[in-house]
């Protein structure tokens, strides 16, 4: 048994590497585990209720499970790419991350990937009690009824950053931030909200804020979306 430590790094690491000698094929370094912080030291992006379980995803494909928001175990899918939005809906967790990844879960534990025909960044999806709804990038918008077989709606255009359903439409927010232009007269912010009742067919509109939009929730019967610098 060899004891790695490995400094330098935050959150610090320890590591422990399990060799069984010359009867390994493989070199005992080949094969790492996370021993602190437990159960992982990854980033999460987002975490969804279903199946009596909640999921949270974040990079490395890393995925953690839990019954009780107490107590974690820790999971992972088919990729090292940062998984960055998940849903429940159709019996399926669904997560969606780095160039067009989308993958899927009954029980959150085991995952397959699916196939979308995008290699543009995913960054939320959500469930509508129909589809599924996916956002990214470049203004894509993809959507599928169980989480396998995905359409693409719209593509070109500001960067999408969230997405909820609720009150029969599906709204999506993102924009263009003002970073661009010269110092002394910068491009305007292109705060952007999209509205779907079907998500298929959408909707623009241009609400009257000074950033691009990074969230955006339904409940209590109001929408609400969150834009850079704490606005919303």
């Amino acid at each position: 048994m060899r004891l790695l430590i490995l400094r330098g790094a935050s959150p610090f690491l320890l590591m422990l590497v399990l060799g069984c000698g010359a009867a390994l094929a493989a070199d005992p370094f080949d094969i790492w585990h996370w021993r602190n912080p437990e159960p992982t030291g990854s980033r999460l992006k987002d975490v969804a209720y279903g199946a009596g379980r909640y999921v949270a995803v974040g990079e490395n494909g890393d995925v953690l499970v839990s019954n009780d928001s107490k107590n974690w175990n820790a999971a992972r899918a088919p990729l090292v790419s940062t998984l960055r939005g998940i849903a429940y809906g159709a019996g399926q967790f669904v997560a969606v991350g780095e160039s067009g990844t989308v993958v899927s879960s009954e029980d959150g534990t085991t995952w397959k990937k699916e196939t979308t025909g995008t290699l543009v960044r995913l960054n939320d999806i959500c469930w509508s009690g129909a589809i599924f709804t996916a956002v990214g990038n470049d203004g894509t918008i993809m959507t599928s009824p169980e989480g396998s077989t995905w359409t693409l709606r719209s593509t070109g255009g500001d960067d999408i950053q969230a997405v909820d359903s609720g009150d029969g439409r599906v709204i999506a927010v993102g924009g263009y931030p003002s970073n661009g232009g010269s110092t002394t007269n910068p491009d305007p912010p292109r705060p952007l909200v999209l509205v779907s009742t079907t998500g298929v067919n959408w909707t623009s509109h241009r609400p009257p804020a000074i950033h691009s939009l990074t969230g955006v929730v339904y409940g209590n019967g109001r929408w609400v979306a969150a834009a850079e610098d704490g606005d919303s």
